[in-house]
């Protein structure tokens, strides 16, 4: 649990810094592409890496051994993988310095008042609310499949986790080529138009993975339409949320943001363990957020016609 805490403490430095540097690398109008390619790859690899790690894991519970134990060897692997973007951020071009600030003990609850300069904006606030809507799903999503393998192998823990790798593997796909499809339509520009888009295919997922039995070709389906869909709603958000903060204010809006998306995990969680005391099968679970989903994207749309449809930078 102390380690797990530390890799979440690690993503709050690198993940801002990460997102804040992309529009100085590659300016407003290389800015989707730049940021659909790299949702695309931080996605697939958290995707590869769960297919593969509990198809490993599932793979060795079957064969006999203990789930801590079979966990470990995965984990081990893992982290020697990590080795090798420690290195290649040494060849990551260096961008100008903004104002800094000396160390205070502030800065231990600082961020928290970085959420009233995100939400200062309406155009931030309500980009950076769908963001954070879209991870509490995802994160729903991540806990509720383990229940959809464990309905489809109730008496196999090792057959209950290469169930959801194997869903995990189809979501991946589809958000892949989804990313993939939103960088080359937005590579000179960042289109808003493409967010209400996402979310009308993330409901029809919602609806597929809710109404067809688990395991159904119509089931898969939908997990595989939620990853496709799942590009067009975040990517165009994640773009524009960058490209209208300030530059001085950028990494900490996109900080704020973080946080923001934090507490929706969190929140996530509790509505997980809610829905499991109410004895809400998986699919029934999944139908709870199509209403949800609905709102957050007429919000969003309300956000296009308030803004410019595009943002092009010549």
């Amino acid at each position: 649990v102390a380690c797990l805490f530390l890799l979440s403490a690690q993503s709050t430095f690198f993940s801002p810094a990460k997102q804040g540097i992309l529009k100085e690398l590659v300016g407003s109008r290389k800015l989707t592409f730049a940021n659909g390619i790299l949702q695309m790859l931080s996605m697939l690899a958290i995707l590869a890496g769960i297919y593969f790690g509990g198809t490993w894991f599932g793979n060795l519970v079957q064969s006999g051994r203990g789930p801590w134990n079979a966990s470990f060897i995965p984990v081990l692997a893992v982290s020697m993988v990590a080795l090798v973007p420690l290195f290649m951020n040494l060849v990551v071009d260096k961008t100008p310095a903004h104002i800094s600030t000396s160390f205070e003990t502030s800065i231990m609850w600082r961020h928290f008042l970085y959420l009233k300069e995100l939400f200062a904006g309406q155009a931030m606030a309500r980009s950076a609310l769908g963001i954070s809507f879209y991870w509490l799903f995802a994160t729903f999503v991540g806990v509720v499949l383990f229940d959809f393998g464990r309905l489809l192998h109730p008496d196999d823990v090792g057959g209950a986790a290469k169930e959801a790798s194997k869903i995990y593997a189809l979501i991946g796909v589809g958000l892949m080529f989804g990313s993939i499809l939103v960088s080359f339509i937005s590579r000179n520009s960042v289109n808003l138009k493409l967010v209400p888009i996402g979310g009308l295919g993330l409901i029809l997922g919602m609806l597929a993975t809710g109404l067809f039995p688990s395991g159904d070709i119509g089931f898969y389906g939908g997990m595989t339409t939620i990853g496709f869909f799942g590009g067009f709603f975040l990517v165009p958000l994640t773009s524009y949320l960058q490209d209208v903060a300030p530059n001085a204010m950028r990494g900490r809006i996109i900080g704020a943001t973080a946080m923001l998306n934090s507490i929706t995990s969190l929140l996530a969680i509790v509505i997980s363990v809610i829905f499991t005391q109410m004895a809400l099968k998986p699919g029934h679970q999944m139908l709870c957020f199509v209403i949800p989903m609905a709102l957050v994207t007429w919000n969003v749309s309300t956000l296009i016609r308030t803004q410019k449809m595009t943002i092009t930078v010549i």
